[in-house]
């Protein structure tokens, strides 16, 4: 299982990625190239994996339907 994380990108390409992770005790920065590329990764199959945006509202609705 993964933790929620986000990728930070900066304007300036000079500033390489970084992965924030935020845990019950603190964060976590990963600055390291292998690291960032491996949030990257998974980032990319959680949107391949997702489905699209107006199904996702059809989703939502049968499902508040199914629960009254």
């Amino acid at each position: 299982m993964i933790s929620p994380f986000v990728i930070l990108g900066f304007p300036d390409r000079a500033d390489p990625e970084v992965a924030f992770l935020e845990h019950l005790t603190g964060a976590l920065y990963l600055e390291k190239p292998e690291e960032v590329d491996r949030y990257s990764l998974a980032f990319n199959h959680l949107v391949a994996a997702a489905i699209a945006p107006h199904q996702t509202i059809e989703f939502l609705r049968a499902t508040a339907k199914d629960m009254h």
